[in-house]
């Protein structure tokens, strides 16, 4: 069974293709970001209506109610739209992480599903907000868990988005830029498809 779990203010799920009206989230979400952790969570961060918010809230999916997660110790007074990917060891990445007094920072977070913790991560070749983040599928060249940052932007205007691409080697930390994107993009949608594009 595919579940689908969208939220603004109001949480939709869609089960079996149909959309029916869900527990509401705790606050309104604007550019959040989320997916569904390996431990059956569903995390959805940042967002917020009208000013961001660095709130993680979090939801099981056989449960009834909505709590607030904890906050990467570095995030306290940060306000981000950001994007996230989950590597199959079941670690969530953060990336796109935003300050009001210095616009957009080059901070990553790592959530380590052994220690349910948040720790810093690799900082970005670039300070970015808004950006898109997938996980790799392992091939026969790179087997090694791998993470694509795409797009993104300096402020939180929608003016001057990115076209510049990185993937991250998770296991040496480093981030390599390889081919731009035909046009700047920010604050959209992005996946990795199954065949690796």
């Amino acid at each position: 069974m595919v579940v689908h779990l969208m939220v603004g203010q109001q949480g939709v799920l869609a089960i079996g293709g149909t959309w029916e009206s869900f527990v509401s989230v705790p606050t309104g979400r604007l550019r959040a970001g989320g997916l569904v952790r390996a431990d059956g969570i569903a995390m959805v961060m940042g967002g917020g209506d009208p000013i961001t918010s660095s709130m993680i809230s979090g939801f099981e999916l056989n449960g009834t109610v909505w709590s607030t997660l904890a906050v990467p110790s570095g995030l306290q007074n940060t306000q981000s739209p950001v994007g996230l990917a989950q590597l199959p060891s079941g670690s969530v990445y953060m990336v796109g992480t935003y300050c009001n007094s210095s616009g957009a920072l080059p901070s990553s977070y790592i959530f380590t599903a052994a220690a349910q913790a948040w720790v810093s991560g690799p900082q970005l070749p670039t300070c970015t907000v808004g950006s898109y983040l997938v996980t790799l599928a392992p091939t026969v060249s790179y087997p090694e868990p791998r993470l694509m940052l795409a797009g993104g932007q300096s402020n939180i205007a929608p003016a001057g988005a990115s076209n510049r691409t990185y993937i991250l080697n998770t296991n040496t930390g480093e981030w390599d830029r390889v081919s731009d994107m035909n046009t700047g993009r920010a604050q959209g949608g992005f996946v990795a498809l199954p065949d690796g594009r």
